[in-house]
């Protein structure tokens, strides 16, 4: 797979990983989910899946942006 590729499924990770970020939030603030210990650690797990999945999308942004910079010579 190419560069481009992976900064694809990078973005929909990081897509992904918000949506899962806001659902935990959502659950924690808007719901009686998190009063039990299940409730808990579901919410945590995902808040903590959610942000692991947004984390390689801007390290690979600033990746390309410095192979760009390397190319032209700046």
């Amino acid at each position: 797979m190419n560069w481009q590729n992976w900064m694809r499924i990078a973005h929909w990770g990081h897509g992904l990983g918000i949506l899962l970020v806001i659902a935990a939030a959502w659950g924690y603030f808007a719901t009686d989910v998190s009063n039990e210990l299940t409730g808990m650690v579901a919410i945590a797990s995902a808040f903590a899946i959610g942000l692991l999945m947004m984390a390689p999308y801007p390290v690979m942004l600033f990746i390309s942006w410095a192979r760009k910079q390397d190319r032209t010579g700046n």
